[in-house]
């Protein structure tokens, strides 16, 4: 994943690239670095939004910083993620829906 963010031959926001930078916030949390993992992946989010121009789509996302963000203690912060996730969750599946 390292190479891959080192090199940048697609560019920096690339889904190459951002699927990279995804895949090495992985590998720190499984590696018990969850400070780096979480860094990571707020860098991911923000630059996912930056070239989608919207957080629309990035649901799985949001469910990972959001629970990443709990974990460290930092729950004003995941918050925003989880209402936007339940928002999106009555909008896709109704008020009463398994996932609202």
């Amino acid at each position: 994943y390292q190479a891959v963010l080192d090199e940048r031959k697609d560019g920096p926001d690339t889904d190459a690239t951002l699927r990279a930078l995804g895949g090495l916030a992985r590998v720190h949390q499984a590696d018990g670095k969850p400070d780096r993992a979480l860094a990571l992946y707020e860098e991911l989010f923000a630059r996912s939004v930056k070239t989608r121009g919207t957080p629309d789509g990035l649901e799985n996302l949001r469910v990972t910083l959001g629970e990443a963000l709990s974990a460290a203690g930092r729950h004003r912060d995941a918050l925003p993620h989880f209402e936007a996730l339940a928002a999106y969750g009555a909008k896709a599946f109704g008020p009463d829906g398994a996932y609202t």
